[in-house]
């Protein structure tokens, strides 16, 4: 729906009649003669992709726009359209973004460091606290480096711009500064900054510090700034606004729902006031969209297009020739800024001079080469994935060296350290569960630069208390890792299938580990340890055997780790080889202490890859192998291998069968059916797999097992969520739910 006033469409009229009479031929406002138009548009999300309809719009049917201003998603909309962006490319630039990280609560799982995926493999929480200064959350749901890296596609030309009035179209946009209550009209400055500061939504995103000001979200005072465009100069402004209330019965009664509907009523009256300035207003209706859709904007700008249309008989006065919109087009292009820049030398900003070197090595290669934003992206990605920072932003600077590339660094401002917490649950039986809360604190640069500690911490079920000690060896990627561990788990026990008995495995230990980080994907160790082991019967006939004693051994671990999520990958390869040379072992007993039997000096081997790949952006395909020997000896519980569980036989209870040598081979498929709301979570998936496996003695004496699994897997922000049912072709089933990694 739209509105106009009757002193804009006098205006209008006016200006009409009076250009009439100087040329027959001109039927509409020349250049020098036409009101000067301003565009205000409001902040809403997802719905806001509707402006770029409304641009498109005005577009096709010559209207010019001279003056932009944007709050929050308009923010973004009209930043793009002023620093010269037609609405095509806008459309293009939001279609090609992947919403499915720009809200993920954490860094890309593709760009972390090997530590850090380690760690996201294990705590797969996108949340992370601090311990700075006491116990501490983030600022936000999101740091909002990917946002980050979007608006630098839209303003790194526009670096050290003076005035917003120096873009191809004259543009504001509105925060708001909440130390001060008062909203803040951004005119100048950094362009990326002050897009990212209107978009700050409070709790979701980490506010900006902007010229000593706390800056968050503009919609909070002024979502719909036609006041900010009338200040600027404009003679007709057209309002766009695209708040929910304009479709009060989409997405039902959810609690986010009633949150959204809850902030738009706070923000109505305001909104109101402020679309007394307009004299046009744009109301889109926009039913059965939400502020998350960002994955429908191409339907979500048409709705904005046909809106504009709906309009158009109080816009089309606005209309000027095609020559004179093409004198307008050449203007705007003239002013653009296209060009890439080799940038001369990268400077960091916001960090100590030590890690100013270790970034600036990371960025080296952009120095010398045109500047690419997809190189560029990749490059400060990884500088985010060491999890040590909030964001790094890109700007161009001019210095008597030449052009220069700055970063600017925002360290977590909760740590280190960082504490990750994770919640598991598995049933390990049909009707037995095991739940246990984990924690992990990690600590940096306590014995030198770049070494860090881990204290792991886990209670439930079962007891963990595990620490290692990281140490690069100078710059080179050597390192040590001295580290000790005390657990206690709980295992089952069967015998002929059945279940006979529920054991108590306690191991404390220390071992030193000698390693190399071949790539940021990739880790070879080499180590010993030394433990002591201790089994007992918890439930269950008291004679049945049990382990006791010492055992040490050496080891080689190699892992390759290249896909892009430890939840359910889009593609990619991850491979564990691990090998370990015992040289003693403990002894088992019968509970009465007779029977006594040992093994010493044997070699155990164990080897597994995971491929994911993509068939379409919703379907995943998977293929997992694993095997492990040990040589043909028969090692001791808790020494052999075990199957059972999810994606290890799953139509058989966890862990059920044992022995010295085993082999895996599973395949499957998923399909993405939905999302959770954005910042809650990811995608939905139902799919299903079949596994082959078998645990033997002797290759002759294995026994194939097929089992067939359905299965729905959530990707929540707390981690994987799983139900799922598998049948043995031998007729066993068991039905399983689970909270935790799945896809180990």
């Amino acid at each position: 729906m739209a509105r106009m006033t009757v002193r804009a469409l006098t205006s209008v009229l006016a200006l009409l009649f009076s250009t009439s009479g100087m040329a027959a031929q001109e039927t509409q406002p020349t250049p020098n003669t036409r009101p000067r138009i301003g565009l205000a548009l409001g902040g809403g999300s997802a719905r806001g992709i509707a402006h770029i309809g409304v641009l498109r719009w005005l577009e096709d049917h010559r209207i010019p726009i001279d003056y932009v201003a944007g709050t929050s998603m308009g923010g973004l909309v009209g930043g793009a359209f002023a620093a010269g962006m037609s609405p095509d490319e806008i459309a293009e630039l939001l279609r090609n973004a992947d919403w499915d990280i720009m809200f993920l609560g954490d860094s890309p799982f593709k760009y972390k460091t090997f530590r850090r995926k380690e760690d996201a493999r294990a705590y797969p929480s996108r949340i992370d606290f601090g311990w700075k200064k006491g116990f501490r959350a983030p600022s936000g749901l999101e740091p909002g480096q990917q946002i980050d890296l979007l608006l630098a596609k839209i303003a790194l030309p526009y670096s050290g711009v003076g005035s917003f009035d120096e873009l191809p179209t004259a543009f504001r946009c509105v925060a708001t500064d909440v130390n001060a209550s008062e909203s803040v009209v951004l005119s100048s400055g950094s362009l990326a900054r002050s897009l990212r500061a209107t978009m700050a939504i409070p709790a979701v995103f980490g506010p900006v510090e902007l010229d000593g000001r706390l800056l968050v979200d503009g919609g909070v005072l002024n979502n719909v700034p036609a006041d900010v465009v009338r200040a600027m100069g404009a003679d007709i402004v057209i309002a766009v606004d695209v708040g929910s209330r304009s479709d009060p019965s989409s997405g039902g009664e959810s609690m986010f729902t009633l949150l959204a509907k809850t902030i738009d009523t706070m923000m109505i009256p305001r909104t109101r006031e402020a679309l007394r300035c307009a004299d046009i207003v744009i109301q889109p209706e926009l039913p059965g969209v939400t502020a998350v859709d960002w994955r429908r904007s191409d339907e979500i700008a048409g709705l904005g297009y046909e809106s504009a249309e709906e309009s158009a008989e109080v816009l089309m006065p606005l209309a000027i020739d095609a020559a004179a919109y093409e004198r307008y087009n050449t203007d705007r292009a003239h002013r653009r800024r296209t060009d890439s820049p080799a940038p001369q030398f990268i400077s960091i900003e916001g960090v100590p001079p030590r890690e100013q070197k270790q970034i600036g090595e990371m960025l080296e290669s952009q120095i010398g080469s045109p500047l690419d934003m997809g190189r560029l992206s990749v490059a400060l990605s990884s500088v985010t994935g060491t999890d040590r920072y909030e964001t790094a932003t890109p700007e161009l600077i001019e210095s008597p060296a030449g052009k220069g590339l700055l970063v600017r660094i925002k360290p977590k401002g909760y740590g280190p350290p960082f504490i990750s917490l994770a919640f598991d649950l598995d049933n390990t039986r049909s009707t037995e569960f095991s739940m246990n809360a984990r924690a992990r604190i990690t600590g940096y640069d306590v014995a030198g630069t770049g070494s860090e500690i881990r204290a792991d911490a886990g209670v439930g079920s079962g007891l963990v208390l595990a620490g290692e000690l990281y140490r690069p060896l100078g710059e080179s990627p050597w390192f040590i890792a001295p580290r000790a561990t005390a657990s206690r788990t709980l295992s089952n026990g069967y015998m002929g299938g059945r279940f006979a008995a529920e054991y108590r495995t306690s191991r404390a230990g220390v071992g030193f580990d000698f390693g190399l980080n071949t790539s940021g994907k990739s880790q070879l160790r080499i180590g010993c340890d030394l433990a002591n082991l201790r089994t007992s019967v918890r439930v269950g006939d008291p004679l049945l055997p049990v382990v006791r004693g010492n055992e040490s051994f050496a080891s080689v671990r190699w892992t390759y780790d290249g896909q892009t999520s430890p939840i359910v990958p889009t593609r990619g390869v991850l491979a564990r080889v691990a090998m370990r040379r015992f040289f003693s072992a403990a002894d088992s007993t019968s509970g009465n202490g007779l029977d006594r039997k040992s093994l010493e000096r044997f070699t155990s081997a164990e080897t597994s890859l995971s491929w994911f790949g993509s068939l379409s952006p919703k379907y995943r395909l998977f293929v997992q192998t694993a095997g492990g020997t040990s040589s043909g000896q028969h090692p001791l519980p808790p020494n052999d291998f075990t199957l059972g569980g999810p994606l290890r036989l799953g139509a058989i209870d966890n862990d059920e069968l044992r022995g010295s040598n085993y082999l895996l081979l599973n395949a499957g498929l998923l399909r993405s059916v939905g999302r959770l709301p954005d910042f809650l979570g990811g995608n939905i998936f139902l799919g299903g797999w079949v596994e082959n496996g078998s645990v033997f003695e002797r290759i002759g004496h294995a026994r194939v097992r097929t089992n067939a699994t359905a299965v729905v897997v959530l990707e929540t922000f707390l981690g994987p969520a799983y139900a799922g049912g598998s049948i043995g072709f031998d007729g066993r089933g068991r039905f399983y739910v689970g909270i935790g990694p799945l896809f180990k």
